[in-house]
């Protein structure tokens, strides 16, 4: 098996993940989508039927930090090997420096 990942794009890669799949499971911008995914209804909506089972299947990804980095580290690397230019290198290295930022930014808080 041969990989050629040097270790800046490996580095990059490992950042962009962390920072993506943190985006999904933990941030609160993307909280409306996780409530909608569980089959929470909106406010002054009243409850429907629930969510269909994408739905669940989603909900329960994005629920789990290590599902979700799975998926998110092989749609980075599925996206930096099959679509290489320098808008996928400029959204990779934006999301690596944002991941390398709250890296930092969990070390000072201690």
């Amino acid at each position: 098996m041969m990989l050629d990942v040097d270790v800046l794009a490996f580095v990059v890669l490992v950042l962009a993940s962390f920072r993506l799949t943190h985006l999904f499971v933990f941030d609160s911008i993307l909280e409306p989508l996780r409530r909608w995914l569980r089959g929470a209804p909106a406010p002054g909506v009243r409850a429907g039927a629930g969510p269909g089972p994408v739905r669940r299947w989603l909900s329960d990804l994005v629920g789990c930090y290590w599902c979700t980095g799975i998926w998110v580290a092989m749609g980075l690397l599925a996206l930096q090997r099959l679509w290489p230019s320098p808008v996928t290198d400029g959204l990779l290295l934006v999301l690596a420096v944002a991941g390398g930022q709250a890296l930092l930014e969990s070390l000072v808080r201690r």
